[in-house]
C-alpha cells in the first residue's frame, strides 16, 4: 500500500471535518437554513440537479463565520453514554471528527463517509431519467477526491466522484519505474453522472450534505445511527487550507 504524504509547503493540503446531526432534531426549515451561507451557482446546474436527484445539496461556503455559527447550532451533542460507547470502540455507522490530508497532484485519495454496510444492502441511484438499483454485498459510501492540476495563484481542480465499494479485498501484484507492490482493493461502484470538477482556491469550503427529508442514494450515504443506536445524518466539508505556490513547488 501506498505510504501516506508527509505534508510540507510543496502539498496540497485538505482540512475534512464531518458534522454530526440529529434527525430527532432535524427538520426542512433548520436544514434549509444551513444553504443561507452557501453559494451553489460554481457547480453547474444540470449536475446539481443530478446530486439533487440522488438527495445531496453541494457549495462553496459565501460566508464561513455565519456558516460555522449555524451548523455549529445544529450539530449532534455527544451524551456520557455516547462518550463511553464511542471510547470503548462501539462505532457509529457514519465517519465523525475531522483530519487533515496532505495531497499531491495526480493523486486519489478515498474518503469514506461511513463505514461498511454489513451484508447484502441494496443500493440504488438515480441516473438521469432512470433509477438504478444493486445489491452489493459490505457496501462502503465513499467520495473519491484527486487534485487535478494548478489553475493559478493558490487555486487547484479538485475531481470528486461518488463511488461504493464492495465485496472482498483483492490482491493484486502492481508494477511501476520505481517498483512492484501488492494493491489491495474492493470492487467499485461510481457514480458517473455526480463527477464533480470544481476549481477552488485557498481557503474555499465544500460543502456536501443530505437533502430533507432523507431521500435517494443520500439516504444511506449520509444517514445512520451513531454508537448509542439514534439515527443521525452527516455533513461533509472539506476546506482548501493549503495550496502551494508555484514557486513552493519548485
Amino acid at each position: 500500500m501506498d505510504r501516506p504524504l508527509i505534508e510540507s509547503k510543496r502539498s496540497i493540503v485538505l482540512d475534512i471535518e464531518f458534522v454530526n446531526i440529529d434527525v430527532a432534531t432535524a427538520d426542512a426549515d433548520s436544514a434549509a437554513s444551513l444553504w443561507q451561507w452557501v453559494d451553489e451557482t460554481p457547480i453547474d446546474i444540470n449536475l446539481r440537479n443530478e446530486f439533487l436527484n440522488n438527495g445531496i445539496r453541494i457549495g462553496l461556503v459565501s460566508s464561513e463565520e455565519r456558516f460555522r455559527e449555524r451548523i455549529t447550532s445544529l450539530a449532534a451533542q455527544k451524551d456520557v453514554l455516547e462518550e463511553f460507547l464511542t471510547s470503548a470502540s462501539v462505532a457509529s455507522d457514519l465517519s465523525r471528527g475531522e483530519k487533515r490530508i496532505p495531497m499531491r497532484i495526480g493523486k486519489r485519495y478515498e474518503l469514506p463517509v461511513r463505514q461498511p454496510i454489513e451484508g447484502n444492502h441494496v443500493a440504488l441511484a438515480r441516473v438521469g431519467q432512470q433509477t438504478i438499483g444493486r445489491t452489493l454485498q459490505n457496501a462502503q459510501y465513499l467520495m473519491a477526491i484527486r487534485p487535478v492540476q494548478a489553475t493559478g495563484q493558490k487555486q487547484i481542480e479538485l475531481s470528486l466522484r461518488t463511488e461504493i465499494q464492495h465485496g472482498e479485498t483483492q490482491q493484486k501484484w502492481v508494477g511501476s519505474d520505481s517498483a512492484i507492490r501488492i494493491d489491495q482493493r474492493r470492487e467499485t461502484w461510481p457514480i458517473p453522472s455526480l463527477d464533480l470538477n470544481l476549481e477552488v482556491a485557498e481557503g474555499d469550503v465544500l460543502v456536501l450534505a443530505p437533502t430533507w427529508p432523507l431521500t435517494g442514494l443520500a439516504k444511506h450515504m449520509f444517514s445512520g445511527q451513531n454508537a448509542d443506536h439514534q439515527p443521525e445524518m452527516v455533513v461533509l466539508l472539506i476546506r482548501v487550507a493549503q495550496v502551494p505556490t508555484a514557486i513552493d513547488r519548485i
